[in-house]
């Protein structure tokens, strides 16, 4: 058998990509209560489920053009007023790519 050494690096980018859209999803909410806004937080909500995704398929480990995509589409969350998740998408993008060798 061949043992081959994973690195920790694409989980670490996935929590990190996570905690990116959940964070922008709680921001984006906030949008709602105010009803001239409804349209954007609308957008943002959807704009930051791609961050999670991309975490889940990095944890896993497949897809890595699909959790490539998903990270970029996360930087766009750097648009809203936490810029928080937008920092730490764009850490969970670098991680994604310094780690594509080792996706499926």
């Amino acid at each position: 058998m061949d043992i081959i050494n994973k690195s920790i690096i694409p989980i670490i980018a996935g929590i990190i990509l996570i905690l990116s859209g959940i964070l922008a999803i709680i921001v984006w909410i906030q949008f709602f209560s105010n009803e001239n806004y409804i349209i954007y937080g609308l957008i943002g909500c959807i704009l930051a489920i791609f961050p999670i995704i991309a975490g889940l398929l990095s944890i896993k480990r497949k897809y890595w053009i699909f959790a490539f995509i998903g990270s970029i589409i996360g930087l766009f969350t750097i648009m809203t007023p936490l810029i928080i998740s937008g920092a730490l998408a764009s850490v969970g993008f670098i991680l994604v790519v310094i780690s594509k060798n080792e996706f499926n």
